[in-house]
């Protein structure tokens, strides 16, 4: 029910108020609901077992399997509800020891299983590894701040009423987005066979994962920071805007470097026989950049709890970014895939932007503006060398703008952050 991502912004909001005990009440109504749609996860998957087991292999003899890895719902979900509690009081460096330690342990806990165990050691080892999280992120968010509040669920269902509401909402928009893709995949699939979908999905899960890394440690801090400010559109403003700045001055130098690299990475992370999807990453690149620019705008719906306009604007997203892909794959294949999904997140910009100037006043810093243009234009010179000199003269090109991209970032990033202070101050500890 998406609570992982909703609660994030009232605990946020009651933290930042600086009432402990209406924070420790909001705690308390978002324990008592991870707790109740964590059992209710488990014993449908538990109860729809059979229908699972049937169509997801054809027959009944996986019933045990999706009844034993129903556990892992409600241990999940608990595992949110104590992520909600550092990420909303912004404990970032426990949650951070929180992804270490639990990768490390599901390692070292997988590898046995499955080296023992084979293909029978799957569920043991993801029931294993959601307890082994859940453990971990107990033990490290004991010795928080706050206190959780005792709340009985009729006071926790009426209270977190609008945290549920935001929640389902998010979780719809991922069931949307999640289908459209499906939807994509299967047209790649009916025009050019299975071969297709695979170049296409190597493709797309490099740039993501790549991208995603920043992603991700940009909008953990990002989203609680703009929750406590969220009732004052000024500042929601400077938020966003001085997040975004950093957010491209950081992805930029990277998503030059990996436009440079990326037929080494294909090589290495799959064949040479994937490289027809080198075109697909190199246009589906300024699309990265767009993409987090929108993407930061659109947490002003969440944060403001403007749970309709974040629905009707995701699935009007879904619609049009569905359309787009496939008449650039009917026109273009996989470049032409790659350049519709710069163009509708370049539209989605245009979307957000529209929607929140007008509901929140939101609006482009003259100096943010300047950071977008700069970086876009280097990553889109980049790719045009690429895609129309000879390798051995544009690749020396490509080196020398990833040079130039770095210096600006580090330019950049020290008139915002010091960085050279920094830099200095961690090098005389470390001498030290």
């Amino acid at each position: 029910m998406g609570l992982s991502q909703s609660a994030v912004k009232d605990v946020s909001e009651a933290t930042s108020s600086g009432e402990k005990e209406k924070a420790e009440y909001i705690l308390g109504v978002v324990n008592k609901l991870v707790i109740y749609t964590g059992l209710l996860g488990l014993i449908i998957v538990a109860v729809f077992s059979p229908i699972l087991s049937k169509t997801s292999f054809g027959n009944y003899e996986y019933v045990l399997s999706f009844v034993l890895l129903s556990t892992t719902l409600l241990f999940d979900q608990l595992y949110d509800g104590k992520r909600v509690i550092l990420q909303g009081t912004r404990q970032l460096k426990k949650l951070a020891k929180v992804s270490i330690y639990s990768a490390t342990g599901a390692l070292i806990l997988t590898i046995p299983l499955y080296y023992f165990f084979g293909v029978d050691g799957i569920v043991p080892a993801l029931i294993a590894n959601s307890i082994l999280a859940y453990l971990i992120i107990c033990k490290l968010s004991k010795s928080t701040d706050y206190s959780v509040s005792k709340v009985k669920f009729k006071e926790a269902l009426k209270s977190g009423g609008t945290i549920l509401k935001m929640g389902i909402a998010m979780s719809f928009s991922g069931i949307f987005s999640t289908a459209c893709a499906y939807l994509l995949r299967s047209y790649i699939r009916y025009i050019d066979g299975t071969e297709a979908v695979g170049l296409y999905m190597a493709g797309f899960v490099i740039i993501n994962t790549y991208v995603g890394l920043v992603f991700s440690a940009i909008t953990t801090d990002f989203y609680p920071r703009l929750a406590s400010v969220s009732r004052d559109n000024s500042k929601s403003c400077d938020v966003i805007n001085s997040q975004g700045e950093l957010g491209i001055i950081i992805l930029g130098p990277l998503l030059s470097i990996c436009i440079l690299i990326m037929p080494l990475l294909i090589k290495i992370l799959y064949t040479s026989e994937f490289m027809p999807a080198y075109d697909f990453i190199l246009l589906a690149t300024v699309g990265m950049i767009f993409r987090l620019v929108s993407v930061l705008i659109a947490f002003l719906f969440i944060v403001k709890g403007s749970t309709k306009l974040y629905i009707c604007n995701e699935l009007v997203t879904g619609v049009y970014m569905l359309a787009l892909n496939v008449i650039g794959y009917k026109l273009g294949g996989l470049t032409g895939l790659g350049l519709s999904y710069t163009i509708g997140y370049l539209l989605y910009i245009m979307q957000v932007y529209y929607l929140t100037n007008r509901r929140y006043s939101y609006h482009f810093t003259k100096q943010y503006m300047m950071i977008i243009l700069k970086y876009s234009l280097l990553i889109i010179i980049s790719i045009m060398l690429l895609m129309l000199i000879a390798t051995t003269y544009s690749r020396i090109i490509g080196g020398l703008i990833c040079i130039i991209s770095l210096l600006f970032a580090y330019k950049d990033l020290n008139e915002r952050i010091q960085l050279k202070e920094v830099l200095v101050s961690y090098l005389k500890k470390n001498r030290k």
